[in-house]
């Protein structure tokens, strides 16, 4: 209905070429959307990759069946695989910058959508024109009950409508301007919106007329759009309903490059496609970092009591020995003592002072409250004593192969006006550990909880507790406190961390956390652990972390001390005062001619670089960068080109050599067989360096251009 080009669409036909196909989609490329069918991805890691650099350049569309247990059954039977939570699928597109339908309608809609305007919107805020209040009112519900936002009008916009339209107080959004309106009307009230600047998205809604044919109304809307320059109106689409007597004005929209849809809903959902496209985006240009806190995290300690439980063989650990590893990460729980029998628990609960809290300790059964395993204020030594026997009593006549290992005992915390969340690591088929975020309560399960992939930087983790909101998993409460929401951005990314440190945890539950005064306590928590083993075909994480591995500290010729490491997000800012700290001659060699200084979108693609595909290397000292060297490595790895330059002012300290070497031997640890490079004839420092360092080079007199190229003998993988 809308009227596209040819090959404004692409798709790839089976699972296993989805990874290839992406790997190699370019920004030529001459499908404007790609889109896929997904049942069961065996590289998760491969996956992401491909899919964010094809997002970045044009719209990628995601249908996933399996969404019930029915479903997802005849889904494995089909695939053969696993198949992991829906909720984690849906993480792992936002994170990957995709737009996920449900079913082929949506699929086509979306795609036709996208394909006509694939750039992204400037804002979310929609604004709607409708001869008809029913209609407008319908795509209203439709746009908020998708999360979707109206814009408001300006008191210019409106006392502009206001001497057009006969009742003034209809000049709010929707604006109606009546069945009865003539044309001319119609063309009065259109172009007050166009021109209106809080007006970037406009839906035009109209309704059969007897007053003029559908078709007079598509033909204004097309001459009034025509007037203006494409770059100066808002995204216009329409929505004319009716069957035969709309056709014409629907194909005549199409024929203009208009977009246009039967119903409103109809078009409200593909404008919220556009909407969900642009919150995606936002998505690609977070790249985790690697330490959410470094003064508040010992990883080595952490580890050391990994190793300890491990080599007792204790494979469940519950709140008194999961805090200890936990407070590594900076993660607060509660004072927990241990007992062994009830009247162990009697003497513990003495100590501690009243009231307390009694809790069983058994590996066997995760969810203890449901079965009468835990107990609040008991206020004396016989009550925690009588219930610790009535406790195993139950327990035994319950569940009688139970594995039962003693009792927990905590002072009771002040719970009175706290909020109560709940934070869990469960590790999933193909994906490894993900991260969930929910309230406190029994059988969290995905259903119930917000999910994202680790790692998570603090962006990310304001993400995740946006998406619980959304989802209704995390309700804003009626108390004295509101959750301090980055404080549990900061508590979050210790766990994002604590999950890519130590790859034997395999499960973490910590609920329920208080949250109160800006605090966070743990007042239950319980860890699984097993021995990772690290597996050729797969990566544990999904997502490469920031590589720490590859920072170290190096000395320049003036015996001064610097540091070389991976580029990160939060370099944008010094990165822009480094390019403005070259000197025009310097631009000219690196980008071989003259090219203004990059705006914001450029240094963020810059700085926010998938750790898979390249590699940025940057020498900074005191806060300042100093030179940076970058690596671009083809899909199969054979070839990586490489750029460098160095501050104008910075230059004779042989930041040029050690970047160039860092750039080889990372290259090396990827096993990649050639790193080529192309540089004019003047840039006789970075040609005489090239030398130096073995490579081959020569002249492209046709291009004007020296070629240096040096074949590479693989090491050992770094990580």
């Amino acid at each position: 209905e809308q009227g596209h080009e040819e090959r404004k669409s692409g798709t790839l036909s089976e699972p296993q070429e989805f990874h290839s196909g992406f790997i190699r989609i370019n920004p030529d490329h001459p499908d404007r959307v790609l889109h896929q069918d997904i049942d069961n991805i065996e590289n998760i890691r491969s996956f992401i990759s491909a899919a964010r650099a094809a997002a970045f350049s044009k719209p990628v569309i995601a249908i996933k069946t399996g969404k019930t247990a029915a479903g997802a059954l005849a889904a494995e039977i089909h695939t053969g695989g696993k198949q992991s939570s829906d909720a984690v699928y849906d993480a792992l597109f936002q994170r990957a910058g995709m737009l996920r339908v449900s079913d082929l309608t949506e699929l086509f809609a979306a795609t036709q959508t996208l394909a006509m305007h694939p750039k992204l919107l400037k804002v979310e805020q929609l604004t709607i024109l409708t001869n008809g209040g029913g209609p407008g009112v319908m795509a209203v519900d439709s746009l908020l009950q998708s999360s979707g936002k109206l814009a408001q009008l300006s008191e210019e916009t409106r006392a502009a409508l206001n001497k057009v339209i006969p009742q003034s107080d209809m000049t709010s959004n929707p604006v109606d301007i009546f069945g009865d309106s003539v044309p001319a009307r119609y063309q009065q009230a259109l172009e007050i919106l166009l021109h209106a600047k809080e007006v970037k998205n406009l839906l035009i809604i109209h309704t059969p007329s007897a007053l003029a044919p559908s078709e007079d109304y598509a033909l204004i809307i097309a001459q009034t759009l025509d007037k203006l320059p494409k770059m100066a109106r808002p995204y216009v689409i329409t929505n004319f309903m009716g069957e035969d007597a709309a056709y014409a004005a629907r194909r005549l929209c199409s024929n203009y490059g208009i977009p246009t849809y039967r119903t409103p809903e109809g078009a409200v959902r593909a404008f919220m496609h556009l909407v969900s496209y642009r919150r995606n985006q936002k998505h690609l240009t977070q790249t985790p970092e690697s330490n959410a806190d470094d003064a508040k995290i010992n990883k080595h300690a952490a580890k050391a009591l990994v190793n300890e439980f491990l080599a007792e063989q204790q494979s469940y650990l519950s709140t008194h020995q999961a805090s200890q590893i936990l407070a590594h990460y900076g993660v607060e729980c509660i004072q927990t003592e241990v007992a062994y029998t009830p009247t162990e628990a009697k003497e513990q609960a003495i100590e501690l002072g009243f009231p307390v809290a009694l809790k069983l300790i058994s590996p066997s059964i995760p969810s203890k409250s449901e079965v009468g395993g835990v107990v609040l204020n008991l206020n004396d030594a016989q009550e925690v004593e009588q219930t610790a026997f009535a406790m195993l009593l139950r327990i035994k006549n319950t569940y009688p192969d139970a594995i039962i290992e003693g009792f927990s005992l905590q002072k009771m915390a002040p719970r009175a006006g706290a909020n109560e969340l709940r934070i869990a690591v469960k590790t999933e088929p193909n994906f490894g550990p993900v991260i969930l975020l929910g309230e406190a309560g029994t059988g969290l399960e995905f259903a119930q909880a917000a999910v994202a992939l680790p790692p998570l930087n603090m962006n990310l983790a304001k993400y995740l507790i946006a998406a619980a909101h959304d989802k209704g998993v995390l309700k804003e409460r009626v108390l004295p406190e509101k959750v301090d929401k980055y404080r549990l951005c900061a508590l979050l990314t210790r766990i994002s961390q604590l999950v890519i440190d130590q790859p034997d945890i395999t499960s973490l539950e910590l609920n329920p956390i208080l949250a109160s005064n800006g605090q966070f306590l743990v007042l239950d928590a319980t860890m699984t652990l097993s021995r990772y083993q690290v597996q050729s075909h797969r990566k544990r994480l999904s997502i490469r972390p920031y590589p720490i591995e590859l920072v170290k500290q190096v000395t320049l010729k003036n015996n001064t001390l610097a540091t070389l490491r991976p580029i990160k997000p939060e370099d944008e800012q010094a990165h822009q005062e480094f390019d403005q700290s070259l000197s025009k001659e310097d631009r000219y060699k690196r980008f071989f001619g003259e090219l203004p200084q990059f705006n914001h979108d450029q240094l963020a693609k810059m700085t926010q670089i998938d750790y898979d595909r390249e590699m940025a290397f940057i020498i900074t000292q005191d806060n300042a960068t100093l030179g940076v060297s970058r690596v671009l490595m083809d899909p199969d790895k054979i070839h990586a080109e490489f750029a460098i330059v160095v501050r104008s002012n910075c230059q004779g300290l042989g930041l040029g050599s050690l970047l160039m070497r860092a750039a080889i031997e990372y290259c090396q640890s990827q096993s990649v067989q050639f790193i080529e490079g192309i540089t004019l004839p003047e840039n006789t420092g970075m040609i005489e360096l090239a030398r130096k360092l073995g490579f081959k080079i020569s002249r492209d007199f046709e291009e004007g251009s020296i070629n240096m190229v040096l074949a590479l003998t693989p090491i050992d993988k770094h990580g």
